[in-house]
C-alpha cells in the first residue's frame, strides 16, 4: 500500500493499521519533504531525534535515478530553476531536502546561525535596558512572556516562558512568580509590548492605568487586520537575523515554531502564519520584544536604483515614492534630449 503522505495522513494510518495487521500487509509511505513540520517530518525524523523508528527509512536523491533520459530532464529542470530563481522548489522536490521549504518564512541556515550555544536563560538582568513582550493566549495557543536586551549591537533573548490554558489574571498578580510586576523587579525593563487583543483587554487597561511604558501591538489577528504592521515587524526581524544581529539560546519550542512558520503569497497580500495544528506564540513574542531595538537601527529600507539601470523596473505600477518618480523624470528628460538632438 503506497500513500502520498500529507498533513492528515496520521489519521488515515490509524484506520488502515487494523487491515494491515489482519492481512499481514505492508505500508509504504512516500512523500516529498515539505519543510520541518508535519506528520511525515516527525515520522521520517531526518535529524535522528529519536533512537528507534517505526519504519525503515529510505532517502532518495534524484541522481540515484537509473533512467538516463529522466536524469537528463531533471538536469534541465535544475538549469531552468537557476535561471528562474526557483531553486528552493528544486531542492525540495528533487534533492529531497527537509531544510528547504518553498513556504518557509525563515531560512533554516539563518535559524541555526541565530542560536548561540554560549547563551542561557537569565532569570534576572540589570546590566542593560530590556524589553518585555506579552503575547496573550487564546483558545488553542499559549500565553508567552519574552525578555530581550541589546549588547554590542546584538539583540539577545534573555528569557522566555509560555503556558497553555493560562489564567491571564495572574499576569498582574504580585504573588505569581512571572507576573509583570515581578518581571519589572528582575529586569531593567524600558519597553513593554503587548498584544492588543480581546484576551488582553483587562490586563492592558490595568497596565495603562498604572503607568507602565506600554506599547500595544495588534499582532494576534495581523493576518486580517493591520496586516502591514505585522508583516513589517516580521520582515525587519528576518533582516536583522540574516545580518547576525539576533541571537537566542537553544529554546526548543521557539526553534520549532520558527522552522514551521509559513509565508503564504496571495494575489494581493502576503500572509505570515503558523501551519495547521501548529503554534506561533513564542516567535510572535520574540519578534515583538525585538522591535524596539530593531527600530533603534532605523528602518530596513530599499536600495536606490541607479538611473542607468532603472528601465527594466519601470513596468512596476506599485511603486510611487519620490525617488522613483525622480528616476522616471530623469529618463524622460534624457529621451526628450536625445530626440531633439
Amino acid at each position: 500500500m503506497c500513500i502520498g503522505c500529507g498533513l492528515t495522513v496520521g489519521r488515515l494510518l490509524k484506520v488502515l493499521m487494523p487491515a494491515k495487521i489482519l492481512n499481514q500487509g505492508k505500508i509504504i509511505i512516500v512523500s516529498t519533504p515539505a519543510g520541518q513540520r508535519g506528520y511525515f517530518f516527525e515520522l521520517f525524523d531526518p535529524f535522528d531525534k529519536y533512537e528507534n523508528h517505526e519504519y525503515h527509512r529510505f532517502w532518495f536523491h534524484w541522481k540515484q535515478c537509473e533512467d538516463l533520459a529522466q536524469k537528463r530532464q531533471i538536469r534541465q529542470r535544475y538549469e531552468m530553476s537557476k535561471k528562474t530563481g526557483t531553486l528552493k522548489n528544486f531542492e525540495q522536490e528533487y534533492n529531497a531536502k527537509f531544510t528547504v521549504d518553498e513556504e518557509a518564512f525563515f531560512e533554516d541556515a539563518d535559524i541555526v546561525k541565530g542560536i548561540d550555544p554560549t547563551l542561557a536563560l537569565e532569570y534576572s538582568w540589570k546590566k542593560s535596558p530590556c524589553s518585555l513582550a506579552v503575547d496573550y493566549g487564546q483558545t488553542k495557543s499559549a500565553t508567552t512572556l519574552t525578555v530581550k536586551t541589546k549588547l554590542k549591537n546584538v539583540i539577545i533573548t534573555l528569557w522566555q516562558w509560555g503556558a497553555f490554558d493560562f489564567d491571564e489574571n495572574l499576569l498582574m498578580e504580585p504573588s505569581f512568580e512571572h507576573s509583570i510586576p515581578k518581571l519589572f523587579e528582575r529586569y531593567d525593563i524600558k519597553y513593554l509590548i503587548t498584544d492588543d487583543c480581546a484576551q488582553g483587554y483587562r490586563t492592558n487597561k490595568q497596565l495603562e492605568d498604572e503607568g507602565y511604558p506600554l506599547r500595544k501591538f495588534y499582532f494576534s489577528r495581523g493576518t486580517q487586520l493591520n496586516l502591514g504592521e505585522k508583516n513589517k515587524a516580521y520582515y525587519n526581524y528576518r533582516g536583522a537575523l540574516r545580518k547576525g544581529q539576533i541571537k537566542y539560546p537553544d529554546i526548543r519550542e521557539l526553534i520549532v515554531e520558527m522552522k514551521a512558520l509559513m509565508e503564504i503569497r496571495m494575489k494581493v497580500t502576503t500572509s505570515i502564519q503558523k501551519p495547521v495544528g501548529g503554534t506561533d506564540d513564542r516567535i510572535d513574542g520574540e519578534v515583538m520584544a525585538s522591535m524596539p531595538f530593531i527600530e533603534e537601527e532605523g528602518d530596513f529600507g530599499a536600495e536606490l536604483v541607479f538611473p542607468a539601470k532603472a528601465k527594466k523596473y519601470l513596468g512596476n505600477p506599485a511603486r510611487h515614492d519620490e525617488q522613483w518618480d525622480g528616476i522616471q523624470d530623469f529618463i524622460e528628460e534624457k529621451k526628450e534630449a536625445k530626440q531633439q538632438w
